[in-house]
């Protein structure tokens, strides 16, 4: 079986691969994946040792073994969380928020939700750009445009293509955006962020 074969056969068991990676910024270390999808000479997969999706390619993928299956992931297996949804976070972390001197908007409903944190102008006003933001898009949308010859052009219009795989979404000004799968993945680099560029600290 060749490194594409194994990589897919992961993807259907779920399994844990033990790689050694000859490329990115750490060429030869090893890390362990959880496959996701592979497309040509790609490789989608978690890495476990970024914590992150990251794609890697296959010509540069050694594998060193596998893990059990669901050692530390398994396809389809409810994981036990955290946290269940924004409003846990909110009220699990309201008081640090406020420590740290955040200023906390949010919308915690419907298929769009979002938890953001804004720093204060001099006078304790909150700005209105969110410094850090987490947030929650169920659907994945494509803009389309309708051109029936009977019915005015009013532009492209929104029209949901189906659910995302990722649909938490951490922002920050400082940081690169990141998408995950579930909210506890999530909320990690969320709170490690509050405290990183906290108000009270800067």
């Amino acid at each position: 079986m060749n490194i594409e074969e194994s990589l897919k056969e992961a993807i259907e068991t779920g399994e844990v691969i033990k790689v050694r990676y000859h490329g990115g910024s750490q060429p030869g270390a090893l890390r362990k994946i959880a496959p996701i999808s592979v497309n040509g000479d790609k490789v989608r997969a978690r890495c476990y040792s970024s914590d992150a999706v990251t794609t890697f390619v296959i010509s540069k993928v050694e594998i060193v073994g596998f893990t059990k299956k669901g050692d530390e992931w398994q396809k389809g297996k409810e994981q036990k969380t955290e946290y269940v949804n924004l409003s846990c976070i909110l009220k699990k972390n309201a008081n640090l928020f406020d420590k740290l001197g955040w200023h906390i908007e949010s919308e915690l409903f419907g298929d769009q939700q979002f938890l953001s944190l804004h720093a204060r102008f001099k006078n304790g006003n909150a700005k209105k750009g969110a410094e850090i933001e987490l947030s929650y898009e169920k659907y994945a949308y494509e803009m389309v445009v309708d051109w029936e010859l009977d019915s005015e052009y009013t532009g492209p219009v929104p029209e949901i293509t189906g659910e995302r795989k990722r649909p938490w979404t951490v922002r920050a000004k400082k940081e690169t955006t990141k998408s995950f799968g579930s909210l506890d993945k999530a909320a990690a680099p969320f709170l490690e962020w509050a405290e990183k560029y906290a108000p009270s600290k800067n």
